[in-house]
């Protein structure tokens, strides 16, 4: 997969990363979020920002370090961490082989 950076854009947002499980549901239940949990928590650095699921991978973008994480969910551990010249900003894009990820500063 290629890694591409886009132009600077908006602010960071904080997500906590965590690959989680729930129970089996019915197509179109809702479950409560506290049904939710942790199979793994993994290191990715002060703060995670942007998560993107890809058909082989879980992506995690992280600030200081500005760092791109993949995960892969069949033995959910780290396979690469991607230093970025930036952080990453504005959410992750997979798709055509590729995967985007917006720098801002």
């Amino acid at each position: 997969m290629v890694i591409r950076a886009m132009v600077p854009i908006l602010g960071v947002f904080g997500l906590a990363a965590g690959l989680l499980t729930a129970p089996a549901a019915t197509a179109g239940s809702p479950r409560p979020m506290t049904e939710l949990t942790p199979m793994v928590t993994l290191p990715t650095g002060r703060a995670s920002s942007w998560v993107e699921v890809s058909a082989d991978a879980v992506w995690v973008a992280s600030l200081q370090p500005d760092v791109l994480h993949r995960i892969d969910p069949k033995t959910n551990r780290e396979v690469a961490k991607v230093h970025l010249p930036g952080n990453p900003c504005s959410g992750l894009v997979a798709g055509l082989g590729s995967l985007w990820v917006p720098l801002c500063g």
